[in-house]
């Protein structure tokens, strides 16, 4: 998703949008970047770190858990950002219609709600409709699909991918915590023995 809407980005409409994917690759970052320390705790065989590494982890897990009811809860909120992002472009348009230019590019469609937008407002299609370059005309549309539809499409896959990975995440995570904390435990009772 962060790669279709890269370019676009410039707007704070999007933002609530582009923060979805964004929190969700820097969730996925840390998990890794902690999950690495926590390998390190038990080579070495030190029960705090497995500890730290425990709790950290936990604490990751109810930070993923509450991200995923947030997108659940506010998932039409979000999907109605995306609609007025794509209004306000149009709009914008007649001012500089670079934006919206790259966003059909990138999405493959044309107009708000389809190419007849532009003859319905008199104007010739542009490039972008046709995927040319901005110097070319666009004789006849080669994307159909109005960009609301397209741009709804990309975050009713992405939303799904991420609620779906981001769950899949949580409870692996979830067990890397139990296994640490079972593992600390362990090595914990191994060194008390060993004083006997």
């Amino acid at each position: 998703m962060v790669l279709d809407i890269k370019d676009v980005s410039n707007t704070k409409e999007l933002l609530t949008v582009n923060s979805v994917s964004i929190v969700t690759l820097i969730l996925g970052t840390l998990v890794f970047v902690i999950s690495l320390l926590g390998c390190c705790g038990a080579l070495c065989g030190q029960p705090c770190q497995l500890r730290a590494y425990s709790l950290v982890m936990l604490i990751l897990f109810a930070c993923q858990i509450t991200f995923v009811i947030y997108v659940w809860m506010e998932y039409y909120e979000i999907r109605n950002h995306v609609v007025s992002f794509v209004k306000i472009m149009w709009k914008q348009r007649e001012t500089d219609g670079r934006i919206l230019h790259r966003l059909e590019r990138q999405l493959k469609c044309c107009g708000m709600n389809g190419f007849i937008d532009y003859i319905n407002n008199g104007e010739r299609l542009p490039a972008s409709c046709c995927g040319l370059p901005n110097s070319q005309t666009c004789p006849e549309p080669l994307f159909k699909r109005g960009c609301i539809d397209a741009f709804a499409h990309v975050w009713d896959s992405s939303a799904k991918v991420v609620k779906i990975g981001v769950l899949i995440v949580s409870g692996v995570i979830l067990m890397a915590s139990m296994f640490a904390s079972y593992l600390a435990h362990k090595i914990r009772r191994g060194h008390e023995f060993e004083y006997y």
